[in-house]
């Protein structure tokens, strides 16, 4: 939601431009956002990619929310924690590492807590990266002092 707008309702009166000036013969597949997130929000996201899916003809794959924004922190040795904000004050989330491997591990599984909790599951050393650090970053730095790193500021949104 931004501006008191669903984006689900903004992206499909909206111009080709929205979508980085691909044109529908140069898709090749869709992924898409599965959640945890805005519930309207994704049965939006995934009706309009099951509707270009089957338009152009190309296959459409789902990936975790959580996953997805773990994996934008590749091969870094300290703990990853996404944070997806929820409508209800709280935040759904994670914990992840890269193993010496390169493969994301799952250290924590997904739990939807306040923002203030997310002291009983951090323990070490973590990289945060969320869709609201206009207001979780603040919270964070409070919260965790030097034990807390946020991600680089071309990975975090402002929803």
């Amino acid at each position: 939601m931004k501006d008191e707008i669903v984006s689900g309702e903004y992206i499909l009166p909206s111009s080709p431009s929205h979508f980085i000036g691909l044109v529908p013969q140069n898709i090749d597949g869709l992924i898409v956002a599965l959640g945890p997130g805005s519930f309207t929000g994704i049965r939006i996201g995934l009706s309009v990619a099951k509707g270009f899916s089957e338009c152009l003809n190309i296959p459409i794959t789902g990936i975790h929310t959580l996953v997805a924004m773990a994996s934008q922190l590749p091969y870094l040795n300290e703990y990853i924690c996404p944070l997806v904000t929820s409508r209800k004050g709280e935040v759904f989330t994670a914990i992840f590492k890269w193993s010496a491997r390169g493969d994301l591990l799952r250290c924590k599984e997904d739990t939807c807590l306040k923002i203030n909790d997310l002291s009983t599951i951090i323990e070490n050393k973590t990289i945060f990266i969320g869709n609201d650090f206009s207001a979780q970053g603040p919270i964070l730095k409070q919260q965790f002092e030097e034990n807390q790193i946020l991600a680089p500021a071309n990975l975090l949104t402002n929803t």
